[in-house]
This record gives C-alpha cells, sequence and structure tokens, in this order.
C-alpha cells in the first residue's frame, strides 16, 4: 500500500475542499442556494400547507355558493332573469292567463351557473386569495345521483398558482444570463423609466440585481433579489412604444407579504413592480391616459408569454388576474398605481 499516495490525496481533497468554502465566504453572490439549514425543507413544507388551505378554502367558496345560487334560483321562481310572462309582486310568472302563454323554466342548469359564477367570484374578490382563481379557471358540472339529489363537480383547468409561486420562490435566486443583464442596462439607459427607490434603480443599472432594504427570516437586508427578465422585457415594449413611466416600486422597500395577509408578495422576490406615472400623468383614479395604457397592455400582450398574471389599476375594465382579463376586476388600495404581476 502506498502510503505517500494516499496522505497526498487525503490533503488534495482537503485543500480543494478548504479554497472551496473560502471562495463562497469571498464571493457569496456565486453561492446562490446560501440558506440556513432546514430552511428549504421548512419552505417545502409550508408550500404543502399552503396548498392545502387554499384548496381548502375554495372548497368553501364552492359549498356556499351552491347554496346561495339554490336559494336564490328557487326564490325567482327558477329563472335567472326576469320572466317572459312578467312578474307579480316580484315574483316571476310561469302562467299568463290572458294570453294562455306558458313561461317555465327552460333553462335551470344555466341559469343556476349564471348565479353560482357571480357568487364564486363575490367571494373570491373580497378574499386574500384574489390573484389566484376566478370561476373563469374551473370546469363545473351537476350530476344526478338519483333523480332527486344532485351533485356539482369543479375541477381547475390549470395547476394551481399557489403551488407554482411558491416552488419558484425556493429557488428565486438563480442567476441571470448575461444578455437579460443587458436588457435590464438598457431600460436604465433609456432615461425613460425613471425609479421610486434607489435600490430598484441601482439594480436597473447593475442587470437586474436589486438589494432589498428589508428583512425576514433568512432572508437578509442586502440580500440580492434577480429581477424576472419578463419586467424587462414589458418595459422594453413600453418604452419602443413611446411611453415614459415611473415606477414607484418594483423590490423597492417591500415587506415581505401583501399588505393586510400571510402571503408572499410578487414584489418580494422580484416578480412584480408598481407604476405611478404614464408619460407625465399621475395615476390617481381614472384618467383617458391611465386606461389607454392598461389597454394597451392588454391588446399588446394578451395571448403571450409575456400577458402579466395580474394587472391591478384604477381602470377596473382592463384589470387581469390570473393571467386573463377580468372586466371590473377591482382591488382596494390600487387607485394611485398601476401595479404588474408575473
Amino acid at each position: 500500500m502506498n502510503r505517500k499516495g494516499t496522505v497526498i490525496g487525503i490533503l488534495t481533497a482537503l485543500g480543494f475542499l478548504a479554497a472551496l468554502i473560502v471562495y463562497l465566504n469571498v464571493n457569496p453572490e456565486d453561492n446562490p442556494y446560501e440558506k440556513y439549514l432546514g430552511d428549504i425543507q421548512f419552505k417545502v413544507l409550508s408550500a404543502y400547507y399552503g396548498s392545502e388551505n387554499l384548496m381548502f378554502f375554495y372548497d368553501k367558496v364552492i359549498e356556499y355558493s351552491v347554496y346561495n345560487s339554490a336559494y336564490e334560483l328557487g326564490q325567482n321562481g327558477g329563472f335567472n332573469e326576469e320572466s317572459e310572462c312578467g312578474e307579480y309582486k316580484d315574483y316571476n310568472i310561469w302562467y299568463d292567463k290572458s294570453s294562455s302563454k306558458k313561461c317555465y323554466p327552460k333553462n335551470l342548469e344555466k341559469d343556476f351557473f349564471s348565479l353560482f359564477e357571480e357568487s364564486f367570484n363575490e367571494m373570491i374578490s373580497n378574499s386574500e386569495y384574489y390573484e389566484y382563481y376566478t370561476y373563469e379557471n374551473y370546469d363545473c358540472s351537476l350530476f344526478d345521483l338519483n333523480g332527486e339529489k344532485y351533485a356539482i363537480n369543479c375541477e381547475t383547468k390549470e395547476d394551481w398558482v399557489y403551488n407554482i409561486d411558491v416552488s419558484r420562490e425556493l429557488f428565486v435566486r438563480e442567476s441571470i444570463s448575461e444578455a437579460d443583464k443587458q436588457l435590464f442596462v438598457e431600460i436604465f439607459e433609456s432615461r425613460m423609466v425613471s425609479f421610486g427607490h434607489n435600490n430598484d434603480m441601482d439594480g436597473f443599472e447593475n442587470g437586474g440585481i436589486v438589494k432589498r432594504v428589508k428583512g425576514y427570516g433568512s432572508d437578509k437586508v442586502g440580500d440580492k433579489v434577480n429581477l424576472d427578465v419578463k419586467i424587462a422585457q414589458f418595459l422594453k415594449m413600453a418604452v419602443d412604444s413611446g411611453y415614459s413611466l415611473t415606477l414607484s416600486s418594483v423590490v423597492g422597500t417591500h415587506n415581505w407579504n401583501v399588505a393586510g395577509t400571510s402571503r408572499e408578495s410578487k414584489h418580494w422576490d422580484g416578480y412584480a413592480f408598481d407604476i405611478a406615472i404614464v408619460d407625465g400623468v399621475v395615476v390617481n383614479g381614472r384618467s383617458d391616459k391611465v386606461c389607454e395604457f392598461q389597454e394597451w397592455i392588454i391588446k399588446t400582450f394578451e395571448k403571450s408569454e409575456l400577458m402579466p398574471k395580474q394587472v391591478i389599476g384604477p381602470c377596473t375594465d382592463s384589470n387581469v388576474n390570473g393571467g386573463k382579463v377580468v372586466r371590473g376586476f377591482t382591488v382596494a388600495g390600487h387607485n394611485n398605481h398601476i401595479h404588474i404581476g408575473y
């Protein structure tokens, strides 16, 4: 046995390991997955329980919407709208004696689901889960169990957004390509986009890498956040279309959570930004310029990979939820800026 060779091999391995540890401590930006012990596992568990809570919430929304819709349909005599035979003391008429006209309900299931959709979306809009799914994201149908009892089944048309968001949060520190970095720098140098916070401005100048000014848990003040390149791609399209914008916040001074909830903010990990001024017009309620810009977003990005998951501003006819246009969709606190989220 060659003891000398064995010792040299062991020393070489130890030397390499020591050099790697020193390198990563001197260059922490090259260690993007540095986490506290158990941090990844804790976030996986949080994702699981978060998903369970979300599904339980939707189960209850569906349950209560069924009760509300069935009750309202019964109160309306089986109609969603007024009967063709008219009304008598707020009751829909099924049979008009004067003309011998019969006006029995013909579309019970259709009218039921019309009321169900209204109830479902109303409950969702008042909840902290508004950003995930509206009725449009579900396929719902009635099943005849025995001729007297019916069951309703609702299935999502795609994977839970909550799961998708949490999984990307686990690996949020992945690197940005040189081409993507250059796109952020190009936006900064265009002078068509200005910033409300220095850390956001410096982040664009440095290629889309923004420092947090607030911390939470293992995420510390000064941690670097790699912005989603879709933000730069969106802004490039806006600038090329002649718009000048002021971003009140990207990562900015945001806390980790959405105000008043326990949900993680998309700003926290660089997946959202807020627009406060469009072509010199301050966003403060509905205005022609603000509504024009929100409509431009829909016309430009709808059905493309750059369509934001969220567009929430004062022009509610042009708001987006879950990547789809939801006319009339509102969220409190968005009268003075346009929130864009991926």
